[in-house]
């Protein structure tokens, strides 16, 4: 057995484990087989296993576990960052290497109450160590504390990489009438920060979580100087990652500075939310409502 081969394998296991740990996954000991070592990443009742060999081929990592669970490619995501990536799902089958794109991802899009807003972050692998120590993933994965956290490193050390709108209420609902669609909403306001980051960075690869088929975005995709990709939990790559982080964070502070007869609104769509909706629609106009909730919800409806 080559023992260069095993030590170079070991070491490359050691620096996968690091990293996964950092960004927060349960992860069991290395345990070392004849011919590899391996190590189990857990999260949220899922689990997947990191494989690195040693042999006559070289050192080789190897990922096993449902690609159809989410966990898969958020690990993908942190040990193949600078590999070839196959992305597998029902609606689409790429092969692409992302080393520098524009990422985009939305917040508030399901909220009764609040803003949509879509943000767009410019990642290139140089970021990659500040990301792992900052501890960057889907902030649907983290609390609003910690997305208030990162978000504000971000935006005060990557500014010419951000950018972002923010449809309050009275906006989204002005908009939503010219759409009569939330996806052409969407669309529109993803392609206004991509066209905005391309002009800014010459960036010309596009990562976009995808919400809404191709043609939605117009001419998004008949232009020949962007290569955009949709991607279901597009949140793997850290340029949409951190894209998803600076529109929550800007979904949060609406709702920490806005309020409704001194009291706080409710994030999402749940009973609480409707109720209280329903409530405000017997008490104050429709003018002054379309302050505070999206009127197109099934909720206001008479």
């Amino acid at each position: 057995m080559d023992e260069k081969l095993k030590t170079d394998a070991y070491k490359t296991i050691t620096e996968l484990h690091s990293s996964v740990s950092k960004f927060g996954y349960e992860t069991e000991s290395i345990i070392e087989r004849q011919y590899n070592f391996e190590f189990a990443v857990r999260d949220n009742g899922e689990s997947v296993k990191v494989f690195t060999y040693f042999g006559k081929k070289g050192v080789k990592t190897i990922l096993q576990g449902n690609q159809n669970h989410y966990l898969y490619p958020k690990i993908a995501g942190i040990i193949f960052p600078q590999q070839k990536i196959e992305f597998d799902t029902k609606q689409e089958k790429l092969t692409q290497n992302f080393d520098d794109y524009i990422g985009t991802d939305e917040s508030g899009k399901g909220d009764v109450f609040g803003p949509l807003v879509v943000a767009g972050f410019h990642y290139d692998d140089s970021l990659m160590d500040d990301f792992i120590r900052l501890g960057i993933k889907d902030s649907k994965e983290l609390s609003d504390e910690k997305i208030n956290e990162i978000a504000k490193v971000l935006l005060n050390n990557y500014t010419d990489r951000i950018e972002s709108k923010i449809l309050i209420p009275l906006d989204y609902n002005s908009s939503y009438i010219l759409f009569e669609n939330l996806n052409k909403l969407l669309a529109d306001v993803h392609s206004e920060i991509i066209e905005i980051l391309h002009q800014r960075t010459d960036c010309q690869k596009v990562i976009i979580d995808k919400f809404a088929k191709e043609y939605r975005f117009g001419k998004l995709f008949t232009n020949k100087k962007l290569n955009v990709t949709l991607i279901e939990k597009g949140e793997q790559y850290p340029g949409v990652a951190a894209a998803s982080i600076i529109a929550r964070y800007y979904f949060v502070d609406w709702f920490t500075k806005t309020n409704f007869k001194g009291k706080s609104l409710p994030k999402g769509s749940s009973l609480e939310a409707i109720t209280l909706a329903k409530k405000m629609q017997n008490e104050i106009s429709i003018g002054e409502l379309s302050k505070y909730a999206k009127l197109h919800f099934k909720t206001f409806r008479r």
